[in-house]
């Protein structure tokens, strides 16, 4: 911004911002302050805006590293027209690779199974469609919600499938967890947890599939869920440390951090390190992983073979949703029907709406609606509806945690 000027009302806690953007053009909008205390954190989030989005897409502004070009279209909308995506080979070349491997003992394939709706759509598939023998394998970190499990047990019962479900020590995982928040009292948002337990569903599903000789793992992620390009190849297949590291240290800028919050920020996160390597020594994580514990398992070359079943066919989020609700009794909460499966996911949420103004299920809904799979206002209804209840989830996630009150203020 070259020029910003705010007026604050103190009866309607909103402001009014009136700026020149670099083009020269002048904009205002006026954004409301939502205040609430959160388990003694006063929270302040961004409310409903009306700052510069994408004319295709609803990316923001304030989303880092995008620019807009004269139509008002944004760089991601840009570079994804470029992409022609298919729906991949096709589900027979899926079943034959599967099948090439043949069995090492009564079963096809390990398919990680969290209760959402992509992992028990490719339960499902594996079974109704390729007529496959899966075992299927579900890592509840002690946050999995109550519709997450349901739809687990549910499905497998649904399908005859054998389930495993691996848990890591309950008291280790609370107190990373407070460790976490802890850290986000001082960096001014929540703190991802996610890193932790994909790298403990990788390790487990990769172990249950070498105890049972099975050759193949169906893994269910897919592109159209990352925002950018290399965001999903660094998920795919994994990052180095010095990647890692490199990543943090940027979101550290951002928060502009003084150098007595960094003193105070130390303690957690050598506590936090030294839970998280007790951890992945106790659920026996390889040894690279454990001296890295801010890394990202990479996927093995082989034994087992990863295969991702979105490589061979479309990711329709809709229809998958209807055909799960009808054959397996599948279930969401109102209004939801992704990302619910685990609770933690409230801080992630409300870590990137801090951090580039849009939630972390918004910015995934712009790529559905980049590929025609949702319309504009569709996402721009399901962020309103998220910015809504993020809070409420929050303070259910505090409240349990039974983390000490001690305010947080996290402008907008």
């Amino acid at each position: 911004m070259q020029h910003c000027t705010v007026v604050y009302s103190a009866i309607r806690q909103t402001r009014l911002v009136c700026y020149a953007g670099k083009d020269g053009q002048v904009r205002s909008y006026r954004r409301a302050h939502c205040r609430i205390r959160i388990a003694g954190f006063a929270v302040t989030i961004p409310g409903e805006v009306s700052m510069r989005r994408c004319t295709r897409c609803t990316t923001p502004e304030s989303y880092p590293g995008v620019t807009f070009d004269e139509d008002g279209v944004c760089s991601l909308c840009s570079a994804a027209t470029t992409k022609v995506r298919t729906g991949g080979l096709g589900l027979d070349a899926l079943g034959e690779r599967v099948r090439s491997f043949g069995r090492g003992g009564p079963y096809d394939c390990v398919i990680p199974l969290s209760g959402g709706k992509d992992s028990t759509y490719i339960l499902y598939s594996a079974v109704h469609d390729l007529g496959l023998v899966p075992i299927a394998l579900n890592y509840d970190s002690g946050s999995q919600s109550e519709e997450g499990r349901a739809n687990v047990v549910n499905a497998c019962d649904a399908l005859g499938v054998r389930l495993v479900v691996v848990r890591p020590d309950p008291h280790i995982q609370r107190k990373m967890l407070r460790e976490i928040l802890e850290i986000s009292r001082e960096l001014g948002c929540y703190t991802r947890t996610c890193t932790s337990c994909e790298l403990m569903l990788r390790n487990s599903t990769v172990r249950v599939a070498r105890e049972h000789s099975v050759p193949v793992v169906l893994w269910g992620s897919a592109s159209a869920e990352s925002v950018e390009e290399q965001e999903y190849e660094d998920y795919r297949y994994g990052r180095s440390a010095r990647a890692v590291l490199a990543s943090k240290f940027q979101t550290l800028r951002r928060l502009k951090l003084t150098p007595a919050k960094v003193a105070r920020l130390l303690p957690h996160i050598l506590r936090y390190t030294v839970l998280s390597v007790r951890q992945r020594v106790q659920m026996k994580v390889p040894l690279s992983c454990v001296l890295n514990p801010y890394g990202f398992m990479p996927f093995p070359a082989s034994d087992p073979t990863i295969i991702h079943y979105f490589d061979y066919t479309s990711w329709e989020p809709g229809e998958n949703t209807s055909l799960l609700e009808e054959k397996l009794g599948w279930r969401h909460p109102p209004g939801r029907d992704s990302r619910f499966d685990c609770l933690l996911y409230a801080f992630v949420e409300h870590r990137q709406l801090k951090l580039t103004g849009i939630s972390d299920s918004g910015a995934i809904d712009c790529s559905f609606v980049r590929e025609g799979k949702m319309t504009k206002e569709e996402a721009l209804e399901r962020e309103r509806a998220t910015r809504e209840r993020v809070l409420d989830e929050c303070e259910a996630l505090v409240d349990d945690l039974g983390v000490k009150r001690l305010p947080i203020d996290l402008p907008s």
